[in-house]
């Protein structure tokens, strides 16, 4: 062109900077339909800056779930769609979501249920292709599903299977199909699949001598065919004092079973001759990593993790997560008091044994991220959890034969050493706080029972992490995993602020249900005795301020749960929202949530704490549940939702409680959505986004 001059270098340069920035769009697109994924795997070049919105998340929509059809008035299992519906029932225990197809597979406590509710629209509708499975006579333990290969799956754990259906088909087959049955060990339980579900994990509970002979966790394959692969893990290969050594919570060891079968007279002898370290074993909770190569098996009453190479089906190492220090520092809320005051104490730990965990592999690295709820073993008679004032009686031990460290307990002083404010006279010893309720374990990492004769604790440990932690996995099993970040005394220390200081260590479960419900009717003797007591004003219950009586409103509980285990956080999910790695991790007795930025993985930051069921600060679960507005209480289950797989087109999170029956739909605020993908719009806006730098980088190259 005449009077024109093009600088060709220039130009390319700004070109290739268009180019670039393009590229990063469309691969946060790639990066973001991961969300589904149970393992995540991301670059952090991958990832943009701080695109929250408004409050972060949005509340969309809510189904009740019925818990299977109306026992309450023996309506037929073969009457659908199914209503039977009640607070405290566990309609919703554990539940998997099918995008493909838009339905929702709920599974229930209350009977051999699977609820089907139809997805396609918000807020949902309870189906006529429910699963009535009452004919197995098996208790359901764990759903899970491929959407896109059409497989549901679910542990029945009083029959030993795992049954494998066809999931329902919109347009077409309706009820789901059985495809086949699968002997996967003893007592199946927790299930997970790989992320191209080409492997399904069956973690089997522990009870007792089968997890020692029959193994701890099952790998299928080829669950498509006549034929299933199926391998079994074992944990009876491992030394009792390596997994001591390697910072895992033995509940009960040999030596430890020689001294309370003694003294505690438990006629253990026969479990004790034939005794392996397998037997304190309690696998719980599974993850696999992103391509699949390995699972990460959670021990939630060992607070630890076993690496499992999934070609040889064997188990490497098993690492402890450690204890969670609270010497000093914020402190911890173990006081019921009804106040929000934290303590510390120069032997106070809390052994973390989390829930539910989940991976996700950052610039090539893997983590895992731990929900840590607490939890105790029991073997027969024999019981790791203590209250206190059991241990320190008084001028003397309450365990006759156990010892003391010198720093902890001088025996024949009640107010001596580090126990005084837990001691069963704490009260009258002039102790600045007395805790003589609080649960302690008396596992390995409390007392050192290497002279069985002679045991000597040395710690106070309770239980329960009252948050969340992260763990980097090293890519060599010969190295541990290693410690990156916990939350500390952050999830307390936001549920003391007014916001939420009604909901500080409240409880809601089970036992606040209504007298005329189905819990307390169909319930046992023990069940219906608890909740009788919380309906009582004058026992457990509570008087409102319109004079009337029931069971309390979760506003009524503060502190309930300091003396145990907290808020005991059950849920952690991982996904990809608003351009950042999020994690979200909720609380099972309070229904608090608590979500990170986790971009920098090694430094997570806190950005919204809130409570999936408001109302409950005043309204007791029986008029909450009458007139739905009652929220998700005990989220055992959460679901992050990629935008091309929502209902609403939108990236999104679905919360389920068990407790309250519910299942409901949160939508991101981000500032802008422009890098939402969705698979059903080929030319959407991310495209059309791209393509206009593409064509403007062009024009501002040329100029």
């Amino acid at each position: 062109m005449a009077g024109c001059s093009v600088n060709y270098s220039a130009a390319m340069r700004k070109l290739s900077v268009a180019i670039v920035y393009v590229t990063t769009i469309l691969s946060l697109s790639s990066t973001s339909s991961k969300n589904m994924a149970d393992a995540l795997s991301f670059r952090t070049s991958e990832l943009g800056s701080d695109n929250f919105g408004g409050d972060i998340l949005e509340f969309v929509s809510r189904i009740y779930v019925p818990y299977g059809p109306d026992l309450l008035n023996r309506i037929s299992a073969d009457k659908q769609p199914w209503e039977g519906y009640g607070y405290g029932m566990g309609a919703t225990t554990h539940w998997a979501y099918d995008h493909v197809n838009g339905f929702i597979y709920s599974q229930s406590d209350a009977g051999e249920y699977i609820t089907v509710i139809d997805y396609k629209k918000l807020p949902g509708e309870v189906s006529k292709y429910s699963l009535d499975l009452t004919d197995y006579r098996s208790k359901i333990l764990d759903i899970a599903i491929c959407p896109e290969q059409g497989y549901l799956f679910l542990s029945m754990t009083d029959i030993d299977k795992i049954l494998i259906y066809q999931t329902v088909k919109r347009g077409g087959r309706k009820v789901p199909k059985l495809i086949r049955e699968i002997d996967a060990g003893t007592s199946p339980g927790a299930l997970k699949l790989s992320n191209d579900c080409s492997t399904l994990a069956v973690a089997n509970r522990n009870e007792g001598l089968s997890i020692v002979t029959e193994g701890a966790l099952h790998l299928v394959t080829n669950f498509g065919t006549d034929s299933p692969t199926i391998k079994t893990v074992f944990l009876n290969t491992f030394d009792e004092l390596e997994l001591i050594d390697n910072a895992v919570h033995m509940p009960l060891t040999k030596r430890a079973l020689q001294f309370h079968n003694k003294v505690d007279e438990l006629e253990l002898e026969e479990l004790l001759a034939n005794w392996n370290p397998a037997i304190a074993l309690d696998p719980e909770y599974i993850a696999f990593n992103e391509d699949g190569s390995e699972v990460y098996l959670n021990l939630q009453d060992n607070s630890a993790l076993v690496r499992i190479d999934v070609a040889s089906g064997e188990a490497k190492r098993i690492d402890g997560y450690g204890l969670k220090s609270f010497t000093d520092g914020p402190g911890v809320d173990i006081v019921d008091d009804g106040k929000c005051n934290l303590y510390t104490n120069p032997c106070l730990y809390l052994v973390r044994a989390p829930d539910a965990i989940a991976s996700v592999e950052i610039d090539g690295v893997n983590y895992v991220l731990t929900a840590d709820e607490g939890s105790s073993y029991n073997l027969r008679d024999y019981a790791e959890k203590r209250e206190a004032d059991q241990v320190f009686a008084g001028n003397s031990s309450g365990i006759p034969g156990l010892t003391f460290s010198s720093d902890l307990f001088t025996i024949g002083d009640a107010a001596s050493g580090c126990q005084a404010n837990f001691n069963s006279a704490c009260d009258k010893n002039d102790q600045p706080w007395c805790q003589k309720g609080f649960e302690i374990s008396i596992g390995s990492s409390a007392v050192d029972y290497s002279n069985p004769e002679n045991p000597v604790m040395d710690k106070i440990v309770g239980f329960g992490g009252r948050g969340m932690s992260i763990f980097r996995v090293p890519g060599s099993v010969k190295d541990p995993i290693e410690f990156v970040w916990d939350s500390g005394s952050e999830f307390e220390l936001n549920t003391c602020k007014k916001s939420w200081d009604w909901a500080h260590n409240s409880l809601q479960n089970e036992e606040f249900s209504p007298l005329d419900g189905p819990a307390f009717i169909l319930g046992d003797e023990k069940l219906q005795d608890a909740i009788t007591a919380r309906n009582d004003a004058l026992d457990d219950g509570c008087e409102y301020p319109d004079l009337s009586t029931g069971a309390c409103a979760m506003g009524y509980t503060i502190d309930e749960r300091a003396h145990a285990d907290g808020m005991a956080v059950e849920a952690v999910v991982v996904g990809v929202a608003c351009d950042r790695l999020v994690t979200i991790a909720c609380g099972a007795n309070n229904a608090m949530c608590f979500l990170y930025d986790i971009t920098d993985i090694e430094s997570p930051i806190l950005r919204k704490t809130f409570n999936l069921s408001p109302v409950s600060i005043d309204k007791n679960p029986e008029n909450a549940y009458a007139d739905q507005t009652m929220g998700d209480i005990g989220p055992e289950t959460i679901l992050f939702v990629d935008a091309d797989k929502s209902p609403t087109g939108k990236t999104s999170i679905m919360f389920g409680g068990a407790i309250s029956g519910t299942i409901s739909f949160y939508e991101f605020v981000c500032e802008t959505d422009f890098r939402d993908s969705s698979s059903t719009r080929p030319s959407g806006p991310l495209e059309a986004l791209a393509a206009s730098f593409v064509a403007w980088g062009l024009f501002y190259a040329l100029l």
